[in-house]
């Protein structure tokens, strides 16, 4: 994701620039709709991960004056149509401020991981899966981050399908872990009417009911998925994240974005070394 230096010493490409060249496109897209095949008014955004948040903000902001600026600046057509039809998003990171907490209310007390390493080969997008394991520092921030989410969701006031309030105690259970079960539970049973066989997951379990699976161990499930970052997940402390580069600006290629970062970053704080 690193942005091209130029000669001026500034970076070129960075937010909102990826946002507005893909509704320059749109707007190009429906203004020669006549010209070409397919229907410009049927656009669907798609996107994985950090493409998923971009399709998301894509859909959100169809039509939006905030961008005009911008676009202008581009060449884009002012008030041209940027909507899309609609959105196909998977696992979009929608709240970074507090998603590196929500990774370590999952993932707490898994040290091996898997950390997928991109890389250009020919051309050619390569990606392929590394190794690692958590440092001891990286342990204590999983321990910190982990603690700081339930204050969080606490805060936030959610009710859940049954209009229950949804919180979580001080270890990181209660009906807020509840409700994420529930919904797995109807992911697992749709999936089984769909005729999937679910028979290979041990974290689930069957009962007699119209919707028999459900989830019987918790940190199974969690174990299946797999820890696949670092600590932090995505504000890395060393800024070598792509979320780290998303947040930087015209002469500063990455930066922070939480105040568990800024608190943290480049040195500021390491494990007290042991008295003699």
């Amino acid at each position: 994701m690193a942005r091209t230096l130029g000669t001026d010493g500034n970076y070129t490409g960075k937010a909102p620039s990826v946002i507005v060249d893909l509704k320059s496109a749109i707007a190009y897209l429906k203004a020669n709709d006549a010209l070409m095949a397919g229907r410009a008014d049927r656009i669907i955004a798609n996107g994985t991960s950090a493409g998923g948040a971009m399709s998301l903000l894509l859909g959100a902001s169809g039509g939006s004056t905030d961008y005009q600026a911008e676009l202008q600046k581009a060449g884009a057509k002012v008030n041209a149509d940027d909507s899309v039809f609609a959105v196909s998003a998977y696992a979009p990171i929608t709240n970074l401020e507090n998603a590196d907490m929500a990774y370590e209310w999952q993932f707490n007390g898994m040290f091996d991981y898997q950390k997928m390493h991109i890389s250009m080969l020919d051309y050619n997008v390569k990606r392929e899966r590394i190794k690692a394991s958590l440092t001891d520092e990286q342990k204590i921030w999983s321990n910190e981050l982990k603690s700081n989410f339930p204050s969080y969701i606490n805060g936030l006031k959610l009710t859940g399908h049954n209009g229950q309030a949804l919180t979580l105690d001080n270890n990181g259970n209660g009906t807020f872990k509840d409700e994420v079960i529930y919904h797995l539970n109807n992911s697992a049973n749709t999936a089984f009417k769909n005729d999937t066989d679910l028979t290979e997951f041990d974290f689930l379990a069957q009962r007699k009911s119209a919707n028999p699976f459900y989830v019987a161990d918790f940190d199974g499930y969690l174990a299946y998925l797999g820890r696949g970052k670092g600590v932090p997940a995505f504000d890395a402390i060393d800024l070598s994240s792509g979320e780290n580069n998303l947040f930087g600006n015209k002469t500063v290629n990455n930066q922070y974005f939480t105040a568990f970062g800024k608190k943290y970053g480049q040195g500021a704080w390491r494990i007290p070394k042991p008295s003699k």
